[in-house]
């Protein structure tokens, strides 16, 4: 488990630094756009609808993927997932179609709200 959510930590971690230092792709795998890091098998966003899984607009087949939501990767499934979820999906970019091998999804704050400045648009949390 920890060895699994290291890799996870470790893919989320480089996503981000390569999104904010402008190394992102939104290049395309089997002729669609994928937002992420498409040529490592990884697209991270916003789940926008469900079917199989829509991410970013991208619909990726999940009958065999495996879930981790909430740090649940034994129980959780696709029926964990709300629309407006952030995951992060892997796949192989070498396989036609886009399948889903992982879909990962944890909040990326949780505690009680301590405080909102709407004038600077800060949230606490505690």
């Amino acid at each position: 488990m920890e060895k699994r959510f290291g890799k996870i930590l470790m893919t989320v971690l480089a996503g981000l630094l390569l999104v904010n230092c402008g190394g992102g792709s939104s290049g395309s795998s089997g002729g669609l756009q994928i937002g992420g890091i498409d040529r490592l098998g990884v697209s991270a966003g916003t789940v926008t609808g469900f079917g199989s899984i829509f991410v970013n607009g991208v619909e990726f087949d999940t009958d065999d993927a495996d879930f981790d939501i909430d740090d649940d990767d034994i129980g959780s499934s696709q029926d964990d997932l709300d629309v407006g979820d952030t995951v992060i999906v892997t796949f192989d970019p070498d396989v036609a179609g886009n399948v889903a091998l992982t879909v990962f999804s944890d909040e990326a704050v949780e505690g009680p709200i301590d405080s909102i400045d709407l004038a600077t648009g800060v949230l606490v949390v505690v």
